[in-house]
């Protein structure tokens, strides 16, 4: 009697079966189906925080620019370490307002002119902010958010 117990144990192995198996990939599918549209919604509010930032960045760089050109007499250009930073009704041009800004603060970015578009999403989408100068002697330039492609 005692062989035949020892047989059973010498060719039952202990571990996984096919039922334990298929039970763990069934629970690795139901945690996958919950967590992928939770870090694409994190991924989301991530670059809509990247494009608050760099617009807060970018009204700040403005106006610093404005104080610039005010406590320099009004030049038509402002020469700072980095480049020539050209003014259009006493504040920052579009293609120069990021001489005036940190590099690491541009750095998820791609600028065109007044535009900067976030570079974790494809160019059809928009995800970015938008700089435009005054329009006339006394006015405030524009800084506007575009959140509907983030």
């Amino acid at each position: 009697m005692a062989d035949r117990a020892d047989k059973a144990l010498a060719t039952h192995r202990p571990g996984f079966g096919r039922v334990d198996l298929v039970v763990a990939i069934a629970c690795l599918g139901a945690l996958a189906a919950m967590a992928i549209p939770r870090q694409q919604e994190l991924s989301r509010e991530a670059r809509r925080a990247e494009v608050e930032a760099l617009a807060q960045g970018l009204r700040s760089a403005a106006r610093f620019g404005h104080a610039l050109w005010l406590s320099q007499g009004g030049p038509a250009a402002l020469a700072l370490p980095r480049g020539r930073v050209a003014i259009i009704h006493g504040y920052p041009a579009p293609g120069d307002l990021a001489l005036l800004l940190e590099v690491p603060e541009t750095m998820g970015f791609v600028q065109a002119g007044g535009h900067w578009q976030h570079d974790g999403v494809d160019g059809t989408r928009r995800c970015g902010v938008d700089y435009v100068p005054p329009v006339a002697a006394g006015a405030a330039p524009v800084v506007a958010t575009r959140f509907d492609g983030c």
